[in-house]
């Protein structure tokens, strides 16, 4: 288990040290995690509107497994603390955050689960909004609020309830 944590924080040293060397993709970084909250809200607000006017059955796992995501994040990390990397590695991230619990990540939970919610019912648009997911995810860690372990945690979290949801509820 150590192992796997001192591969993720290298990991971490290796893509955030990216945003040092090359200002310009840290400023794009910051740019996409402080814009991408605002863009999956307006795509989840987008399916649900769709989906009520479609007359689509759908609605109740559309709503209930972003729902669900945020609750499973809760109860995690009720349980489980893990030092966000610009608290345990004394890094200056480029974003503000308070030094909550960074496992798993709560953004990478909720774009996954919305993306795969999304591609439950329109596969096409779905491709790319999980496409943005990976790149949101990406973006936490090189703005150093982090570690790859909490993106790829909250991702496949995300993927298992956006699935899950439809397949028992759909």
């Amino acid at each position: 288990m150590l192992g796997m944590f001192a591969i993720d924080e290298r990991i971490f040293k290796f893509l955030f040290g990216i945003t040092g060397q090359f200002q310009w993709i840290g400023r794009w970084m910051v740019f996409i995690t402080e814009w991408s909250s605002k863009v999956f809200a307006v795509i989840y607000l987008s399916s649900i509107v769709c989906v009520v006017r479609q007359g689509n059955t759908l609605l109740i796992p559309l709503v209930l497994g972003p729902a669900l995501g945020l609750g499973t994040v809760y109860i995690i990390r009720f349980f489980y603390y893990r030092p966000r990397p610009f608290t345990r590695l004394k890094v200056q991230s480029l974003i503000d955050h308070e030094e909550s619990s960074s496992l798993p990540s709560k953004h990478a939970l909720s774009a996954f689960v919305i993306a795969t919610s999304v591609l439950c019912i329109y596969p096409v648009p779905g491709y790319g909004i999980l496409l943005l997911a990976s790149i949101t995810g990406i973006s936490r860690i090189m703005v150093g609020v982090h570690y790859p372990l909490d993106i790829i945690f909250g991702a496949v979290l995300g993927i298992i309830i956006g699935i899950g949801t439809f397949s028992f509820l759909a």
